[in-house]
């Protein structure tokens, strides 16, 4: 997988706390908030990649907590990152509406 020690494909808002690739288990926290996410891959028959994880994030533009609609990917590599995108953009997207990140963001899931 294209992981670093920041994040996958270079995402600074992503601070791994823990990696296990054997078992496609992840624990993570987002930009400032202290809240730990968990995320966990499963190889779908076929070879496809599917995600599920601990949170969601629902900032005050939100009408509701974002839920992909395509829980998953062609491989590990794309589905993690389409798991952790999906936070990251909206977390983005509050900071540039002039938000302070706060820990009622994530919401589980």
């Amino acid at each position: 997988m294209s992981l670093n020690k920041n994040g996958p494909l270079g995402d600074d808002l992503i601070h791994f706390i823990s990696k296990d690739d054997r078992n496609l288990f992840y624990r993570f926290r987002l930009g400032v908030l202290q809240t730990e996410i968990e995320l966990q891959l499963e190889t779908l028959p076929g070879g496809a990649t599917s995600f599920a994880l601990s949170h969601l994030i629902k900032t005050p533009g939100q009408d509701a907590p974002y839920r992909t609609s395509r829980p998953w990917n062609d491989n590990p590599s794309a589905a993690l990152q389409q798991a952790i995108s999906g936070l990251t953009q909206h977390y983005k997207w509050a900071i540039d509406d002039g938000l302070r990140p706060n820990e009622t963001w994530l919401v589980r899931s």
